[in-house]
């Protein structure tokens, strides 16, 4: 079928980039290849998600001060400690959240004996045998602070992020080596109310000392622990049961 002149459509403003030619309402100058949607390589896409996540825990690690203090000078001294706490876990996370896998601090030859912690809806209370045996005190050695990481995942809702990470810290005072060691991290009004939105979370606990202008020389290593989360019947967060069984699925 033949077209008549009206089909064909000219607009010129008088300069190259100012013509525009439509045939049928189509334009066909400047000619405008079509954008094709590129396909993300699930590899690619999965190691970006876990890039993410160790960012995330590795900020959280961070803003810890005793725990940045204890990266300076691993593994690269000239690195700011972030770059070293994101080197240590950039291969320990999933591409949902981390694992029992991923360090809030380097390893060190002084571990936590007896460690037990129990979550209720005011916070995680945790109590340390005593570590007489595991080290001695400098007479410079005055400070000592209870550190680590709460990372919450499993949502009960699709809507909610993947997992959500807390920084924990707390001054511990009077410290005996001879007598257990009691720790306290209370929740926030604003972390009760996100923690009940998922049903595991991983604690990461230890032990930094100081000396007496602030300098860390020396930590304790302690182990993840896993616990499965509970709410009462207005969703409000009750508690956490501690699990060892989950803890071999990361």
């Amino acid at each position: 079928m033949s077209k008549s002149k009206d089909d064909l459509n000219i607009h010129f403003k008088g300069k190259t980039d100012g013509l525009v030619i439509k045939i049928n309402g189509k334009v066909i100058y400047p000619f405008k290849e079509e954008e094709t949607a590129k396909e993300i390589n699930p590899n690619k896409l999965r190691t970006q998600l876990k890039a993410g996540v160790a960012a995330t825990f590795s900020g959280a690690v961070n803003r810890v001060v005793p725990l940045r203090g204890t990266w300076k000078r691993w593994p690269v001294k000239s690195r700011v400690p972030y770059r070293n706490i994101l080197a240590a876990n950039i291969n320990k996370c999933t591409a949902e959240h981390p694992t029992t896998r991923n360090l809030i601090c380097p390893d060190s030859p002084w571990g936590l004996p007896g460690t037990e912690a129990v979550i209720d809806a005011e916070g995680i209370k945790i109590v340390v045998g005593p570590i007489a045996d595991q080290i001695d005190l400098y007479e410079y050695e005055k400070l000592f602070t209870a550190a680590g990481v709460l990372s919450v995942y499993n949502p009960r809702e699709k809507e909610n992020e993947s997992y959500s990470i807390y920084p924990l810290g707390a001054e511990i005072k009077d410290l005996d080596l001879t007598k257990n060691i009691s720790v306290n991290f209370r929740f926030s009004d604003e972390m009760k109310v996100n923690i009940a939105r998922y049903q595991k979370c991983i604690l990461y606990f230890t032990i930094v000392i100081g000396n007496e202008f602030g300098t860390t020389k020396r930590w304790l290593s302690g182990y993840p622990s896993i616990f499965l989360l509970s709410n009462d019947a207005e969703g409000k967060l009750i508690g956490g049961e501690y699990s060892d069984i989950l803890g071999k699925e990361y």
